[in-house]
């Protein structure tokens, strides 16, 4: 069998979460090497900046923000290898 598809998926509203990416986590063709859900991190962004505002704790840790970052890495690093490979 052939080496399975690196697949990075950003964003994604209903459709792209609950039908594309369960089919490309299933394919034994695909290896979802990292998501990100963009309304995700708008949401906790808004509420991030809401703390700031209000002088409040935020629900989530940088750690969180961390993670997030280096999977957005690791979508954009993917885009490059399918870019130079093509």
């Amino acid at each position: 069998m052939n080496k399975p598809i690196k697949v990075g998926f950003a964003g994604g509203g209903f459709m792209g979460q609950m039908v594309h990416l369960p089919h490309f986590v299933a394919s034994q063709r695909c290896e979802v090497a990292a998501s990100v859900a963009v309304a995700q991190r708008m949401a906790e962004a808004e509420h991030f900046l809401q703390c700031i505002q209000e002088g409040r704790q935020p629900q989530s840790g940088g750690g969180d923000s961390l993670r997030d970052m280096q999977i957005a890495e690791d979508i954009f690093r993917i885009w490059q290898q399918v870019q130079h490979s093509q």
